[in-house]
């Protein structure tokens, strides 16, 4: 059966796809005196992008067409600090968004269209504002290649953060790294003391007299070697050892580590009942349960309120303006639901099994029960 090939043309649409970028604490620059990104001056993402992606986008009109080189080194800014940096094909780009002074930015377009900035000053003459929110970006330190008013519908900043723990008055909050520090050196100290001393008591050595040692002998003891000695070698040899290991300090590094797990927030159900009461009675894991599972909902908390609900919101006010026959304009108000987290939901686990026992198997709630399990 013979047959024929045939080029079928699909029209292609594109498609608005609003994805969620990572972005290192060291690449992130924000307002010092700032408490969020909204009530920031600005805030600015600065990191080394490939060269061919900066160039791509002055071919396709995003950029401005100016001629970009390749950035110089700086290890600040690098993802991983502890390997070589490659300097080459390379561009650092500084993404800015927030307020800028107006006359600036009716400079920086005076150089690119003179027409265009006419109808702008014209059209928001009557604002007043000294300042403009805008979108700024800046390759190597020095090269504009895009200055525009905020596009977005809301007039947003597309960018959102979460502390681990607040802290009044602070943007960075306290992360959970900076809870275990302290618990974490003293451990680091303890176990570096513990191994310092094993190299002092786990090679064994030797006491020599040694004005009873023939002249040029060299004091070293090895598999196999001879010792020679002037005299009896049993009032001339002694085994000699510094003693063993304090096992005071390998009980200090387990309530060291007990103190990082509560720092941190890490503590597994099987290390509840001593770190928190040295008992493992019902009572004492509830007691101790109930304020993990307390710092973790604070924790949960702050991710829905400062993370999960504003990345929802802008996600959404973007499909609403960039696709609005799919997403039609409306006042949305999102409301996040979250699943029980393991510990949790162990520890509900638990009071149903004790429900189970007070219960005989004839009880109509007895399959509820069960079911529930």
């Amino acid at each position: 059966m013979d047959g024929e090939l045939e080029a079928i043309g699909v029209e292609t649409t594109d498609r608005v796809v609003v994805k969620l970028r990572p972005v290192l604490p060291q690449n992130f620059l924000i307002d010092p005196v700032a408490t969020s990104i909204e009530d920031a001056l600005g805030v600015a993402i600065d990191e080394f992008v490939p060269l061919h992606q900066v160039q791509q986008d002055i071919e396709k009109g995003i950029y401005f067409d100016v001629d970009i080189e390749t950035a110089s080194m700086d290890y600040d800014l690098e993802p991983d600090q502890e390997l070589s940096a490659y300097p080459d094909d390379k561009v650092r780009l500084t993404k800015y968004y927030g307020l800028i002074p107006r006359e600036l930015y009716e400079e920086a377009l005076k150089e690119d269209e003179e027409d265009e900035i006419v109808e702008l000053t014209e059209k928001e003459e009557g604002t007043g504002s000294k300042y403009i929110e805008a979108v700024v970006v800046i390759a190597n330190g020095g090269q504009l290649l895009k200055i525009e008013e905020n596009p977005y519908m809301m007039q947003d900043r597309p960018v959102v953060a979460f502390p681990w723990d607040v802290v009044p008055s602070r943007f960075w909050g306290r992360g959970v790294c900076e809870k275990g520090y302290n618990s974490q050196k003293a451990l680091d100290t303890e176990l570096r003391a513990r191994i310092d001393a094993l190299a002092l008591t786990i090679h064994p050595m030797m006491a020599i007299d040694a004005s009873r040692l023939p002249r040029g002998m060299k004091p070293e003891i090895r598999p196999g070697k001879m010792l020679l000695t002037n005299g009896n070698p049993a009032e001339i040899l002694q085994p000699f050892k510094f003693g063993g290991l304090d096992q005071t300090s390998f009980a200090q590094t387990s309530t060291l580590q007990n103190m990082v797990q509560q720092a941190t927030g890490a503590i597994d159900t099987a290390g509840v009942p001593g770190a928190i009461n040295g008992e493992g009675t019902a009572a004492g894991i509830s007691m101790g349960l109930g304020a993990i599972i307390k710092r973790h909902k604070r924790t949960l908390i702050n991710f829905q309120e400062l993370f999960l609900l504003p990345l929802v919101t802008k996600t959404a006010w973007r499909y609403m303006q960039f696709n609005p026959e799919v997403y039609p304009v409306k006042d949305y108000k999102f409301c996040p639901s979250s699943s029980l987290g393991i510990i949790a939901r162990e520890y509900e686990v638990t009071q149903l099994v004790q429900l189970l026992q007070t219960m005989s198997p004839e009880s109509p709630m007895y399959p509820m029960l069960i079911e529930s399990l």
